[in-house]
Formats: structure tokens, sequence, C-alpha cells
């Protein structure tokens, strides 16, 4: 059985680690970096391995952590080519990018994944490879604290 999510809009609610930092002042985020990122990262890893392909297409967007959080999980997926969306949706790669607002293209897709199952768990395993290979906590967060630590000194 294949199973779909579908990337909506936050509504306000912490649903990403980046909305988590953004509402936390700059100085604790060693703090919550360690307390509260692993226990989100657990959630998603739960919710997400249940599923067999994630859905984003934005008409907007920045980065597309969403997309990195299912792609951690092996879970390819289906992305609109607008924002950083292609920069962690690699075509043919990773899974699957379009154009937004194309419904119909959109559906060809899911069916096509749906019926290639080799194919769907390749980009799947592809997309798990390049988070952990491009994307990983350590890197990631090093990163970002050396960017913060020369903003807010």
């Amino acid at each position: 059985m294949t199973t779909l999510a579908l990337n909506r809009c936050r509504g306000g609610k912490i649903s990403t680690a980046a909305d988590l930092l953004i509402k936390v002042p700059w100085k604790s985020i060693r703090r919550v970096q360690e307390l509260y990122l692993p226990i989100y990262h657990y959630l998603c890893q739960k919710v997400e391995q249940r599923l067999s392909i994630f859905i984003a297409v934005s008409t907007r967007e920045s980065f597309g952590v969403s997309v990195l959080e299912a792609a951690a999980c092996g879970i390819p997926a289906i992305t609109s080519n607008v924002g950083g969306l292609p920069e962690v949706n690699k075509h043919d790669e990773t899974g699957i990018v379009i154009l937004p607002e194309r419904p119909n293209e959109l559906a060809e897709k899911i069916i096509y994944l749906y019926k290639n199952n080799q194919w769907r768990l390749k980009l799947g395993n592809n997309a798990r490879r390049r988070v952990v290979s491009d994307f990983n906590w350590d890197k990631s967060v090093s990163q970002m604290l050396k960017i913060y630590d020369k903003l807010c000194p």
C-alpha cells in the first residue's frame, strides 16, 4: 500500500526544526538543539516511516526542510520547481520535480511511482544517502552555529 503526505501550510504551529529555532533567542540555540530537536526528529521519523511518497508542490517555498525530513526516512518526494525545493529534491535522483499548479501531471507522477515500486525505492534510498552525506544534523547545526556566532557575538 502506498501512503502519501501532503505538505500543508504550517498555520502557526511548529512543524520543522527550523521553525523551532526561529522561536528561541539566539543565545539559547545550543540548549534548544540539545534538548528539543532529538525529540522532534524522533516524532518525525515515526510518522514519515509510514509514508511511501512525500508531496510538496508549493507555489512558494524558501528551502524545503520538510522534504529533507522525508528524505532522511528514505521517502522520495514529488516537489514543485520553486524556491529551494529543486536544491533539496534532485529530479530523477532523489525524487521528481514538476511545475507547480499542474494537478494532472502530479497525478501522473503519483501513479508512476505507485506502479514502479523499484524506482520509488531507489529514489528513496538515494534521498536518504544524500541527506546523510550533505544535510546531517552535526554538519548543519555546526554551520548554523558558526553563522549565529558571527552575527550575534
